[in-house]
């Protein structure tokens, strides 16, 4: 059974004048929801702008608190009275770093500030960040230079050398 080409369609069974106002309808229907997408999208990318600076200012605020606190528990570690050397060794002993150890010697900053240079190998990641936590939190102590390498012998450990000051 063969359709007629007036059945493909249901406005199609529809008297001219009925099917101009449905296809002038259906036009403004969709011109209408394009603007609505198009309205609901502008208010959406400016709340995000909106949204986005808020939160900006609000990071800027919590920044200096953040390095405030640091400041402050850098102040109040127990091996900020010692010198760097003998802080030095306490931190690695207690991390049980004295094998990793290959050198620690006196040397001075850029700007002349006495320092020493500690150098350590084949450290997995976790001792490395656990080693500069505490330098930095127990013994206050800053880094002005610092070179992290992959390990020559086993490419999964890092070398670390470190410039460490107050």
């Amino acid at each position: 059974m063969s359709r007629d080409r007036t059945d493909r369609y249901f406005w199609e069974k529809w008297n001219p004048l009925k099917q101009q106002r449905f296809f002038r309808l259906s036009l403004v229907g969709m011109a209408l929801t394009m603007l609505g997408l198009f309205i609901a999208l502008f208010l959406l990318t400016g709340s995000l702008a909106e949204s986005i600076e808020k939160k900006k200012e609000r990071y800027g605020a919590v920044a200096v608190i953040a390095n405030e606190v640091n400041t402050l528990r850098a102040r109040q570690g127990d091996l900020v009275d010692q010198p760097v050397d003998k802080a030095v060794w306490v931190v690695v002993d207690a991390l049980d770093l004295d094998p990793n150890l290959m050198s620690l010697r006196p040397t001075t900053t850029e700007d002349g500030q006495k320092a020493f240079q500690a150098e350590f190998e084949a450290l997995p990641l976790t001792r490395t960040v656990a080693l500069l936590a505490g330098l930095r939190d127990r013994a206050g102590l800053q880094y002005p230079r610092c070179e992290l390498t992959r390990n020559q012998s086993d490419p999964r450990l890092a070398d670390l050398r470190l410039v460490l000051a107050r």
